[in-house]
């Protein structure tokens, strides 16, 4: 669905959309690299933190979707 309106740019937009996810991936990682203090609490921190913000974005943009009775 993200590559429907690039049409016949498709393999662009591909490179495009890929680059984007991947620079975002860095940075939240750079940011739990930084907070490890020779435990798993920053990894396990990290996974419960972005696991619950990717939870709440996927319910907020699908709320939109969802047509009222």
């Amino acid at each position: 669905m993200a590559m429907e309106p690039l049409g016949q740019i498709a393999g662009l937009g591909s490179a495009v959309v890929g680059s984007v996810s991947t620079l975002i991936s860095v940075v939240f990682g750079v940011v739990i690299a930084n907070a490890y203090d020779g435990t798993v609490y920053p990894l396990v921190i990290g996974f419960a933190t972005l696991g619950l913000a990717g939870l709440l974005i996927i319910r907020w943009t699908e709320a939109d979707l969802v047509p009222e009775a």
